[in-house]
């Protein structure tokens, strides 16, 4: 009996941790966006566009099935997994897509994408008052960080 409810317990707290990442969130700041942007091969005005908006994040889980809904006044782009089973992402701007595989932890959504220019990474890192998006990529050293408030 008390080994189920430490069990039942340490479930609870674990998804505790995991409600924590479903919501909305609003971007405060960006790191080194442009640079990588560009080292993707993002023409200059799309950049341009992507670094000046302020997007909104809204997070959300029903079954075993996440959706990471990205509003900006530029574009929207949702991203629709289970975690651990590859999946096809459209990228935002243009018309290939990527394949990809996520990783959902404690407090941690990590996605791991292939296409024509290589592999890159995304991971969305949470806390108590927001989450914080690093872009990254296999084929050079430039790393993006977003930072976003909790609404």
């Amino acid at each position: 009996t008390k080994l189920i409810l430490l069990d039942s317990l340490l479930q609870e707290a674990y998804v505790q941790k995991m409600v924590q990442m479903i919501g909305r969130y609003k971007h405060e700041r960006s790191e080194n966006l442009d640079k990588y942007f560009q080292k993707v091969g993002v023409p200059w005005v799309a950049r341009k566009m992507i670094v000046n908006t302020n997007p909104e994040i809204e997070i959300t889980k029903e079954g075993e099935e996440w959706s990471i809904l990205i509003k900006s006044t530029v574009k929207n782009n949702q991203i629709k997994f289970v975690a651990g089973r590859e999946f096809t992402e459209s990228v935002p701007l243009g018309s290939a897509t990527i394949k990809c595989v996520a990783e959902v932890e404690e407090n941690r959504i990590t996605i791991h994408a292939e296409g024509e220019k290589g592999k890159g990474r995304r991971e969305f890192v949470f806390n108590e008052n927001g989450l914080t998006q690093r872009l990254s990529s296999e084929e050079f050293e430039e790393v993006a960080i977003r930072h976003y408030k909790r609404v």
